[in-house]
């Protein structure tokens, strides 16, 4: 990493694809991750610590606060913090820290140019929107109120009867989903304004947060990001933020939890990184999930070595299934046709039984 930290600083000329030559600057100018993998990436403390968030330093009781702006996480200003710590005893060194929510810990790209791991940090709308706010939040709040007032059939039905459409999937009973990905409760949200508004009061506040959120939503997944747009996107955050205040006053729902106040940094990280689809984890979240059931076959030793083997295996019995699948195709026309073997003392006829799967032998004579 040391040469690049130089070149981060000094630069290195290189021949770019249009044949000019330039000086290049390595950076990182984006980290896509979830919560869980941004706070080990970044050293900082877990949700619920006093200042939660890896872009700023908003405090844990003003996480609701979504039109509001605090001071922002840099390298500089961490660094700086970590170099003020007490150098005491270790719980006194730790209490410091946690008003910064850092854990002791210097990250290596802090003295690196062009890479300030904070402001690289993303928006990623599958874990902090779809399976987050909406996801573990607000359709639960919603579910509960329809099961409470027996209105949960009702609007399973108005589900089942939403017209199909091309990647969108079809969700028959939500309601007694308890859990599930971020792809299925975005199908939900897309679908749920109009299967709930004729079984609410007039004018709920739980409809117009649903479609509230539809509209946020709309704006986060654009592919083509333009000022006018995030001035939408912010004067719709600003009708979340207020319609969440009412939904927490008569449901009794609290809107503390940091997804709800990153949901605040989506405009700049969009300015800074483009649209979400530059910075989202839905490419290669297959992957992490075999990834994590083959880690969980191991013994936590040598790992690493273990899951390349079981690879292997199962790169192996893949091959072996389509080299199986091709035979038997190419022996369509010759399925359980006897296959008579060459003149001798012994005859013998085989043959392969596609409905069983073996290779059938028999010796007459």
């Amino acid at each position: 990493m040391a040469s690049l930290e130089h070149r981060s600083h000094n630069g290195e000329t290189l021949r770019f694809g249009d044949g000019v030559i330039r000086v290049a600057y390595p950076g990182i100018l984006i980290e896509s991750m979830d919560f869980e993998e941004l706070a080990a990436w970044l050293g900082i403390r877990n949700s619920r610590s006093l200042h939660p968030c890896p872009q700023c330093l908003v405090h844990k009781d003003d996480l609701t606060k979504l039109t509001e702006t605090f001071p922002p996480r840099t390298s500089e200003t961490m660094a700086a913090a970590l170099a003020e710590a007490p150098v005491g005893p270790k719980t006194t060194r730790n209490d410091y820290l946690k008003n910064f929510g850092l854990h002791d810990l210097e990250h290596f790209l802090w003295s690196f140019r062009n890479s300030c791991p904070f402001r690289a940090s993303p928006y990623d709308c599958l874990h902090f929107f779809d399976g987050g706010i909406w996801g573990r939040h607000v359709w639960p709040l919603i579910k509960t109120y329809l099961q409470v007032n027996g209105l949960a059939s009702e609007f399973n039905a108005n589900m089942g009867k939403f017209p199909r459409w091309r990647d969108l999937k079809h969700i028959s009973n939500p309601t007694n989903i308890d859990y599930s990905e971020g792809q299925t409760f975005l199908d939900i949200l897309k679908c749920a304004l109009s299967c709930i508004v004729q079984l609410v009061p007039a004018n709920s506040c739980l409809v117009r947060l649903i479609r509230c959120m539809v509209k946020v939503r709309m704006m986060l997944g654009l592919e083509v990001v333009t000022d006018t747009r995030m001035e939408h996107l912010r004067e719709f955050v600003a009708e979340y933020e207020n319609l969440c205040e009412e939904v927490s006053e008569k449901h009794d729902k609290s809107f503390h939890f940091l997804k709800q106040h990153i949901l605040s940094h989506a405009i700049d990280s969009f300015k800074d990184k483009g649209t979400s689809r530059n910075q989202n984890t839905r490419v290669g979240e297959g992957f992490q999930q075999e990834v994590s059931d083959q880690y969980k076959k191991t013994n936590g030793k040598d790992a690493e070595h273990q899951i390349s083997v079981m690879d292997e295996n199962e790169e192996t019995m893949a091959r072996l299934d389509i080299t199986v699948n091709e035979w038997l195709e190419s022996h369509e026309e010759d399925d359980k046709e006897p296959i008579l073997a060459s003149q001798g003392t012994d005859c013998r006829i085989s043959w392969f039984d596609r409905v069983n799967g073996w290779f059938k032998l028999y010796t007459l004579g």
